[in-house]
């Protein structure tokens, strides 16, 4: 049996979107502040764009985060000259009437399971800190890397804050939270849908991909557990 001092140095690494909850946040989120400060989405924000249809669904991002797999840093126009309260306040209402209301019980379950055993919990994800902190905190996750926004003097510059956290720089950033050589990463666990987090996955000896309707060949070919 595990001793707690054992069970600490445990890690389970969680991505976001399409994980813990069901959809893409940071498009979501972006959409929610260009309605709030009255941009026509269908004459484009004011700033490039692309609108890629799911679901029926209309999801808004600056071009520039259009591949998710970019190499240059992104800046999200549309939060420009807005108010760190502001957004902050758009973060809140946006977990309460959408992020909490579609999380995904299969996950948030494994959330539970590692909790109760004392296992070092972490969203690692590509969306927005300013609410996933709010979402970890009420599920009482300690540590988030994830997308910083870069403000000055209380108002958002549009530009992100540090690394962006996409496939292998989740790893920079994660490195720079916590001390991985304080874990064990062969009894440690990771859960994502995508394969961008291959090397997020592949940096613990259990590395867990989460279905959700796209293709997950890669995850069996790669022999990662799928749930």
């Amino acid at each position: 049996m595990q001793t707690r001092e054992q069970n600490n140095r445990v890690l389970a690494l969680f991505d976001f979107c399409e994980t813990l909850v069901d959809f893409q946040s940071a498009a979501r989120y972006l959409e929610i502040v260009a309605k709030y400060r009255g941009y026509n989405i269908q004459q484009g924000l004011g700033y490039r764009v692309y609108v890629k249809i799911k679901r029926k669904i209309g999801k808004i991002l600056p071009k520039s985060y259009r591949d998710r797999f970019v190499k240059k840093p992104v800046n999200f126009e549309v939060l420009q000259g807005l108010s760190l309260k502001e957004a902050e306040d758009i973060a809140q209402d946006f977990f309460e009437k959408e992020l909490l209301v579609r999380v995904n019980e299969r996950i948030i379950e494994r959330l539970h399971y590692h909790q109760k055993l004392g296992h070092t919990i972490a969203i690692v994800s590509g969306g927005f800190e300013i609410y996933i902190r709010i979402f970890a905190k009420y599920f009482g996750i300690p540590y988030v890397v994830a997308v910083s926004l870069d403000s000055s003097e209380g108002v958002l510059s549009g530009n992100m804050a540090g690394i962006h956290t996409m496939e292998h720089r989740k790893l920079y950033k994660l490195s720079q939270t916590l001390d991985l050589s304080m874990y064990d990463l062969a009894q440690s666990y990771a859960y994502s849908d995508c394969p961008s987090d291959i090397p997020l996955l592949s940096l613990v000896g259990n590395g867990i991909v989460v279905e959700c309707g796209k293709d997950i060949e890669w995850a069996k070919i790669l022999g990662f557990e799928i749930v």
